[in-house]
């Protein structure tokens, strides 16, 4: 009859309509699982970069109102850059009170400096691998291109030699390969060591500058892993605050990788 539909008419169109619906939910829920994942894979590096670019801001505003010892930092600090020394502004405790300090950021790799007139007076650094008289040198498996051992004065492992970074002194000894700059001056190419199934890397507190001006059998550019090497190849980041007393001029660095 006219108007009315025949029953396997209507079964099918049930089928087809439910079948239509799994699809655009099934398409619904695929978008939506793909969306979050790049949303919190966006969010997720874009926070970890603000987090790295804004640490040693954030250490040095938090600086600024922390009380070490019996003195805000920020006295402490003009009183050094100020008298020349630590030692003459009664804060003789400052960079081993910083150190403790820098521990509840976990930071790795850092570097605080204290300048009077542009001349560093007195600094807290974290690598724990220096050795020598002096800490003028750094504790190595291997003393690459451009090093030279010294006496490590007790800082390192039995394993370990104290290297010291001086190409001139490395050229006048017995040694395998000649000394080429490389990165602007700033390192040498090198040897280097090649761990088991990894790429071949600067041995122990060096840094790979990554030129491609170095070949054959010293085909990486490794520099000394000092604070302003760190933050020329983008590794760190620096801040600086003036310390203003009367007419004496200081700064307070703050560089955290």
């Amino acid at each position: 009859m006219k108007g009315l539909s025949m029953p396997e008419d209507i079964g099918m169109t049930l089928i087809l309509l439910v079948v239509v619906i799994m699809m655009v939910v099934m398409v619904f829920f695929i978008y939506i699982e793909v969306f979050l994942k790049m949303g919190s894979s966006q969010s997720a590096y874009s926070i970890d970069f603000v987090s790295i670019a804004n640490k040693p801001y954030l250490i040095t505003e938090v600086l600024a109102h922390t009380k070490l010892g019996d003195r805000q930092v920020f006295e402490q600090a003009i009183e050094i850059a100020t008298t020349g020394s630590a030692q003459n502004a009664g804060a003789a405790d400052l960079p081993e009170n910083l150190t403790d300090f820098m521990k509840v950021y976990g930071t790795r790799e850092y570097y605080i400096s204290i300048k009077s007139n542009d001349m560093e007076v007195m600094n807290a650094d974290s690598n724990e691998y220096k050795c020598g008289a002096d800490n003028e040198g750094w504790c190595s498996n291997k003393c690459d291109v451009g090093r030279v051992e010294i006496n490590d004065n007790g800082n390192c492992w039995f394993w370990q030699s104290c290297c010291k970074e001086d190409k001139v002194a490395y050229a006048s000894t017995v040694n395998n390969y000649p000394v080429v700059t490389c990165g602007g001056g700033r390192g040498v190419c090198s040897e280097g060591v090649k761990p088991l199934f990894q790429r071949r890397t600067c041995a122990q507190n060096r840094l790979d500058i990554g030129t491609q001006e170095c070949t054959g059998a010293t085909p990486i550019c490794c520099a000394p892993k000092t604070e302003e090497n760190q933050i020329a190849v983008g590794n760190a980041v620096k801040v600086s605050v003036p310390l203003l007393y009367k007419l004496n001029y200081g700064i307070l660095e703050v560089s955290v990788k």
